[in-house]
């Protein structure tokens, strides 16, 4: 048996064992290796940094996928890419690039975006979202109607409302779309304190909304838990305002 024979044979067999290890992504560059006269020249170093890399990036795909689908985004394919800087919308971005950087999420700030129906609001906040995700923090989306919702199927368990508040303090970033477009309930302002309290200089909170900070304070019952509220989710925020006609009539 030839030498090339021999060598062929043991790479059939690590192809084999890499499979069984489910380690696919791996034995399927290293199939392409093979194929590749190009790489005939290859050091084992070369070899394996290029093996080790395929599995490597292939886990970190396997892993963006998860948590994009566990965020629970209404648009899963928006893309900070995809912004329409139309200058009649006045999008700040430069504000945009810092964000994309994720700085904001290490140094626990927030994001307040802003402007009227269909100015694209829950898609940059998406975008954001999905932009963590890919850099691999935990993100969760959700709508203030479904945040009370939720909220009004525990409140009757003091227990229920606690675990389900541990819950929304975990995320690395929590996303609020529409956020205080929902009457709140004397008990529901309470919860929302204790919301932005849990959150505050620990994990960043993203909102956005048809109304702005004057109006949020309205809808509160009791003012003072509303300015406590309130003040907790702005004082360190990043603000965008958006202008300009609906968008969804722009793309119809």
């Amino acid at each position: 048996m030839t030498r090339r024979s021999t060598a062929g044979n043991s790479f059939q067999e690590a192809l084999h064992q890499l499979r069984d290890l489910k380690l696919n992504a791996m034995a399927d560059e290293l199939t392409l290796i093979l194929a590749d006269p190009k790489c005939q020249g290859l050091t084992s170093d070369q070899l394996l940094s290029r093996i080790v890399d395929a599995e490597y990036q292939q886990h970190n795909h396997t892993r963006v996928k998860g948590l994009i689908k566990r965020a629970g985004f209404k648009d899963p394919t928006a893309s900070l890419d995809q912004i329409d800087y139309d200058p009649e919308r006045k999008i700040n971005k430069d504000v945009i690039q810092q964000l994309r950087t994720n700085a904001y999420i290490q140094g626990h700030r927030n994001v307040v975006i802003g402007g009227p129906t269909g100015a694209g609001k829950s898609f940059i906040s998406q975008a954001l979202g999905i932009n963590a995700c890919q850099a691999q923090y935990h993100v969760r989306y959700i709508g203030m109607y479904d945040l009370m919702t939720e909220f009004a199927i525990r409140e009757a368990s003091p227990q229920s409302v606690m675990e389900y508040l541990k819950k929304l303090t975990k995320p690395d970033v929590l996303i609020i779309d529409d956020f205080m477009m929902t009457n709140v309930t004397k008990d529901a302002q309470d919860f929302i304190l204790k919301l932005m309290d849990s959150r505050n200089k620990k994990n960043s909170t993203i909102v956005s909304s048809q109304l702005m900070e004057v109006e949020w304070r309205r809808r509160f019952i009791d003012r003072a838990i509303g300015e406590a509220a309130i003040d907790r989710l702005v004082h360190n925020a990043f603000t965008l305002n958006i202008e300009g006609k609906d968008m969804r009539e722009k793309y119809m």
